[in-house]
């Protein structure tokens, strides 16, 4: 039996997941980096993460580091649940093809429950804190971090978020109709 052509509201969504996806490409510009020189010491260094040792004294100022916001630690755990829950939905439709009706509802959930994430994460700015012993410039480049985080991971994944809802939910609405007119042929 022939499939029938996808609706067109289906190669529209499709189209933009595909177009959000994808990055232009930017010429390669410039970036100054901190660096950390490696310097001989006459004695050995005693590393233990204590810096009560008089040899760290002597060692070279690094500065303009900037670090994560402890706030990440908060969306390890659930990041990663998700990212489980999408691995176990194809292992199971890898050895349960039949199960066609499976990819759009976790899907549906997970991108609901992703989309609920963008909330706190929201919340928790800063994402990026200077270094403690950061120079100058480092406050600087944690707000430009900052800035281009929220753009990228608020306002890009809420875009990414809401339009895999929408498709997933159009296609559990689908899934859901043709079940009920299966059951309806099957009655009859």
């Amino acid at each position: 039996m022939p499939r029938a052509p996808l609706p067109t509201f289906v190669r529209v969504a499709a189209l933009l997941c595909v177009l959000t996806g994808q990055v232009p490409a930017r010429a390669a510009t410039a970036v100054a980096t901190a660096t950390a020189p490696a310097v001989r010491t006459p004695e050995p260094v005693v590393i233990d993460g204590r810096p009560d040792d008089a040899i760290w004294h002597t060692a070279p100022i690094i500065s303009d580091f900037i670090q994560f916001s402890p706030a990440w630690d908060r969306f390890y755990w659930p990041i990663l649940l998700l990212l489980v829950a999408g691995l176990v939905q194809r292992a199971t439709n890898f050895f349960r093809p039949e199960w066609n009706w499976l990819p759009p509802v976790t899907r549906l959930g997970i991108n609901v429950i992703g989309l609920l994430l963008i909330y706190p994460i929201h919340l928790s700015a800063p994402y990026f804190t200077a270094a403690s012993l950061g120079g100058p410039g480092a406050p600087a480049i944690a707000r430009v971090f900052d800035a281009l985080t929220w753009w990228v991971a608020v306002a890009g994944f809420s875009f990414f978020f809401l339009t895999q809802i929408a498709l997933n939910g159009w296609m559990c609405v689908c899934h859901a109709r043709f079940l009920q007119r299966q059951r309806k042929e099957q009655a009859s």
